[in-house]
């Protein structure tokens, strides 16, 4: 009777687009953790049209003759984004209804994927779909930052995900004007003086000073040294949560804290000392890795340095009971006081072993980690360098062909 009712009335072609654009300016605010369900759906676009008789051999009315209302309120509301996928195969009408959610969701999938550093998957997307380097969402990455209003370019740029970029960029060839687009978006994440997210010029000797006189009486940090380290902690939780330009973390802070840690070693006077430095200062630190760092840190940083080595794309670490684990354990929230950045560190050696770390960085490899991820992140420096040159030399080109 409700579905009669509806079909025997005028439909209203302009209140049904009103009502679908609304419906549309909801589906924008989809979660930025996509389940593996609804990846998978993607790729499973297929489904029978057959229609079904009740049980009283009367033929139920074909989905695609609904009006847009009932598919919106009493309908759509109850799918899930695979079975919408499979609705848009039998029908033109269906397809033009739900074609702008699944492209949506495509999208925040394939963010999500750059986000989280995973290339090869971000790739497969691109193969059938480039025009999404032109598209704009918001998501996650693995510290909890929320990468907001980013094409897929920005969050490598602003990660320093350089292999990333170098795939990008040649899908951004088969765009009309790729080049001027690919520049363009760099531009617009670097634009002005207060894009660095993040203060290089910390000072860590502060903190120095106050764990090299820590007495840990009953076994407990005093009170002093867990203000020190609450002001630390608190500097680095008050940065942009929310980050729309330039970079997402600065490598340069690490190396100081690293470089402080070595130049003070013997001023700390014991291991348990470092070892509190070391978890507590260099570890938390690392909860603020963009996910190309720690997957770097996770494949060697010695080989990574020795030449055009492309990541392995994981952030598992070589050594762990009963399983190696993962550098991120889970997505990181800044109240979280426990695990890394608390009670352990990641630690990798010299024989590029990365394990979780509960002491020390002997003193000598602290001084050649400094000189290690120094010059890895100077390499990925001029990497991006390269590729804005590349443009530039592209641009010129074309301007001098117009001139002829």
């Amino acid at each position: 009777m409700f579905i009669k009712k509806f079909l025997g009335s005028t439909k209203n072609s302009e209140k049904t687009v009103k009502v679908r654009n609304s419906w549309l300016q909801e589906s924008n605010t989809i979660p930025s953790l996509v389940t593996q369900s609804e990846k998978s759906a993607l790729n499973e676009l297929t489904i029978s049209s057959s229609l079904h008789k009740d049980n009283d051999n009367t033929q139920l009315l074909p989905l695609q003759n609904l009006p847009i209302e009932i598919l919106i309120s009493d309908i759509g509301r109850h799918l899930n984004i695979k079975d919408k996928c499979h609705l848009a195969q039998c029908s033109k009408s269906l397809h033009s209804f739900f074609q702008p959610l699944i492209r949506k969701t495509k999208l925040q999938i394939f963010l999500q994927q750059v986000a989280f550093g995973q290339q090869a998957e971000a790739e497969q997307i691109l193969k059938t779909e480039p025009n999404l380097l032109l598209l704009r969402g918001t998501v996650l990455d693995y510290s909890g930052r929320t990468l907001s209003n980013c094409t897929a370019f920005q969050i490598a740029l602003g990660a320093d995900d350089t292999d990333m970029g170098e795939m990008l960029e040649l899908y951004f060839n088969l765009l009309p004007n790729g080049k001027e687009e690919i520049e363009i978006q760099f531009n617009q994440q670097f634009s002005d003086t207060n894009s660095k997210n993040v203060e290089c010029a910390y000072d860590f000797t502060t903190l120095v000073n106050v764990i090299s006189k820590e007495q840990f009486q009953g076994g407990q940090v005093s009170p002093e040294t867990e203000m020190a380290l609450e002001v630390f902690r608190t500097h680095f939780t008050l940065m942009p949560i929310k980050i729309k330009k330039g970079k997402h973390f600065d490598m340069q802070i690490f190396i100081n804290a690293l470089e402080a840690y070595a130049t003070h070693f013997d001023q700390f006077e014991n291991d348990q000392r470092r070892s509190l430095y070391c978890r507590q200062v260099l570890g938390y630190l690392q909860r603020l890795f963009p996910v190309c760092y720690a997957q770097a840190f996770c494949q060697g940083l010695i080989t990574m340095t020795k030449g055009k080595i492309p990541l392995k794309r994981s952030t598992n670490l070589t050594e762990g009971a009963p399983y190696p684990p993962s550098f991120y354990s889970t997505h990181f929230h800044f109240s979280q006081r426990q695990g890394l950045g608390f009670s352990y560190f990641i630690l990798f050696d010299q024989w590029e072993r990365v394990t979780r770390c509960v002491w020390i960085i002997r003193h000598l490899w602290a001084i050649a980690l400094v000189r290690i991820l120094t010059n890895y992140v100077e390499q990925k420096h001029q990497t991006w360098q390269n590729l804005r040159n590349s443009w530039k030399i592209n641009q010129n080109n074309r301007t001098s062909k117009s001139k002829h």
